[in-house]
C-alpha cells in the first residue's frame, strides 16, 4: 500500500526520464511489486491449521486451496469460480455504468441516462443472482 505512492511521487520523478504514460505506469506497477514479492517469501507461512479452520468456515473455490481441500474431502466449495466472476462482473458494470453515468449527467452529456440505466439493470441482476442462490441453499 506504500510502495504504489512512494513509486509515483518520489521515485519515478526523481529518476528524471523522459517516460511515455505506459512506460510509467508499468515501472510504477513493477517498483511496486517488489516489497509484494519479498514479503511473500521473506514471512513465514500461515498455520495449517488457521488455514483449514478458514477453508471450513468460507468454502472457498479454486485451485490454489488444492493442498486444504485434500484435508477437508467434505467441504463443498460455497461457489464455483465461474459464478464469482459473474458477480464480480456484475457489481463492476454496475458501479461503473452509475459513476459514469452521473459523470455525464452532472457534465449535461444526452447518453448519461442510458449509462446509469445500465448500471441499474447490471444492479438488479446481481441483486436478483444474489437472492436466488440464497434461496437455493
Amino acid at each position: 500500500m506504500i510502495a504504489s505512492p512512494v513509486m509515483t511521487f518520489g521515485v519515478v520523478p526523481a529518476l528524471g526520464w523522459e517516460l511515455t504514460v505506459m512506460e510509467e505506469l508499468l515501472l510504477i506497477l513493477g517498483g511496486s511489486l517488489v516489497p509484494v514479492i519479498a514479503a511473500t517469501f521473506l514471512t513465514k507461512a500461515e498455520d495449517p491449521m488457521a488455514l483449514e479452520a478458514f477453508y471450513r468456515k468460507v468454502r472457498p473455490p479454486g485451485p490454489g486451496w488444492g493442498p486444504i481441500a485434500a484435508r477437508c474431502p467434505e467441504v463443498i466449495p460455497s461457489m464455483s469460480l465461474k459464478t464469482i466472476g459473474l458477480y464480480w462482473a456484475l457489481g463492476v458494470g454496475a458501479i461503473y455504468g452509475m459513476m459514469y453515468g452521473i459523470g455525464s449527467v452532472l457534465l449535461l452529456r444526452p447518453h448519461g441516462w442510458a449509462a446509469i440505466a445500465g448500471g441499474i439493470i447490471l444492479l438488479l441482476g446481481l441483486v436478483a443472482a444474489l437472492r436466488n442462490r440464497e434461496v437455493s441453499a
